[in-house]
């Protein structure tokens, strides 16, 4: 990536901001825990990367110079994404008792109008304003379930670096993109190694929010880059849909081993590069929007079903019982058998 002085400078307004957001998410998360004398996470900081990524793109549009052509709409869509977020991890909630549809729901009543300020500059005819709204709101939705799969690689951060690559690749002007790559740059750099990056509930939101933004911006002289850009959020969308999906399928089988098969690593980088080039190269590239149309969810369908069937759990025969238990540790054994001659002194 060749720059020139005033690209550089523009890089470097959006890697300043964020290396600002950082350090402020950095001291509120370690206020936090001596608030609460919660100390059991040692990480410095388990990083909400969307929300750190969105606060330095829209801090440093709004301070780089010609950047920011546009008014303060888009700026505003997006925090009131990033709420809507918050709102739909509270309404949708953790664990078996979730409620999904519910927080579907109410990212479609909330969020939609939300995105509408974002989206409604687009080089679009009104229909397709429209949809683009309401496609962000579903991609968001989708993507802040990917915290769930990245437990163990923790790589959301290059994942969303990759996806701001992909968007500088595709829109032909750069100017915007540019803000936004150098804010994914400090995160990659402070959180991948050190495996403490997320995306978050708020910042699948706002992220999606600043990457349209940068999108629609940017991508004014070419309809079908807007398109490109967003199948660039890839695998951040793509794997938590194939996980909803093959729980469904499996629902009404009574038997069947709960422990899902996740992608490691490096097969989602390297997954996740290939759907980039396809979403900034083909679909970003297409002469009409109607052939991004095609080639973009095409490319992510087939993703999808390819997950599906990878991640497919293990099925156990009929006559065969369920795999059986971990060990128990030593010192639980201990302590249980004690319990137990406990109990049969009082008897």
């Amino acid at each position: 990536m060749d720059l020139d002085t005033a690209d550089r400078t523009l890089v470097l307004h959006g890697a300043a901001y964020a290396l600002a957001a950082l350090a402020a998410f950095a001291l509120a998360d370690q206020v936090g825990r001596w608030l609460v004398r919660d100390w059991s996470d040692r990480r410095l900081l388990s990083a909400p990367v969307g929300l750190v990524v969105a606060a330095g793109a829209v801090a440093g549009l709004a301070d780089a110079p010609g950047a920011l052509d546009v008014g303060w709409d888009p700026a505003v869509g997006v925090a009131l994404l990033a709420i809507v977020g918050a709102v739909v991890g509270v309404v949708t909630g953790r664990g078996p008792g979730s409620h999904p549809a519910l927080g579907l729901a109410t990212a479609l009543v909330l969020g939609v109008s939300c995105s509408w300020l974002v989206v409604r500059g687009a080089d679009l005819p009104g229909p397709g304003r429209v949809a683009l709204a309401i496609a962000v709101v579903l991609l968001a939705t989708l993507v802040s379930g990917f915290d769930v799969l990245d437990r163990s690689r923790r790589c959301a951060a290059l994942l969303i670096a990759i996806t701001c690559a992909g968007i500088y690749t595709t829109v032909p002007d750069t100017e915007q993109a540019l803000v936004l790559v150098g804010a994914a740059t400090p995160c990659v750099v402070l959180t991948w190694p050190l495996r403490t990056g997320r995306v978050g509930r708020a910042g699948a939101f706002a992220l999606l929010g600043v990457v349209t933004w940068v999108a629609v911006t940017g991508g004014s002289g070419r309809p079908s880059s807007i398109v490109g850009a967003l199948a660039c959020t890839g695998m951040l969308a793509v794997e938590p849909l194939a996980g909803r999906l093959g729980r469904a399928r499996l629902a009404h089988r009574a038997h069947h081993d709960l422990h899902r098969r996740t992608l490691p690593a490096l097969v989602v980088i390297a997954a996740r590069v290939g759907l980039v080039g396809v979403g900034s190269r083909v679909a970003g590239m297409a002469t009409s929007v109607a052939t991004a149309l095609v080639v973009a969810p095409a490319v992510m369908v087939t993703a999808t079903v390819a997950l599906v069937l990878f991640s497919r759990p293990r099925e156990w025969p009929a006559g065969r019982r369920t795999p059986p238990a971990p060990p128990v540790p030593a010192a639980s054994a201990v302590q249980g058998g004690l319990v137990e001659a406990r109990r049969t002194r009082a008897s």
